[in-house]
């Protein structure tokens, strides 16, 4: 199997977060890996995430914004940040 080679390394976190976009409002996840690319993150209602929503880590953080999911499974989803 091939390695995978990316961009940016991924740091391991489990930490909250909130996201928001057409059809949802404020959904809490769980945010399991982020790189300066993007994210995986962790939901129940990973399959009402529409391909396009906003993330909020904090009021703060530079990651807050807006992602475009890249894959799905049941219960995550692999985003890519939109600049």
């Amino acid at each position: 199997m091939p390695k995978l080679v990316r961009r940016t390394p991924r740091r391991r976190r489990h930490i909250k977060a909130r996201i928001f976009g057409e059809g949802i409002s404020d959904l809490e996840c769980s945010v399991y890996d982020i790189s300066d690319d993007g994210l995986m993150l962790i939901s129940k209602l990973a399959d009402k995430i529409p391909n396009t929503f906003n993330v909020r880590f904090n009021a703060t953080s530079p990651n807050n914004g807006p992602c475009r999911v890249i894959w799905r499974s049941r219960s995550s989803i692999g985003a890519k940040f939109i600049r």
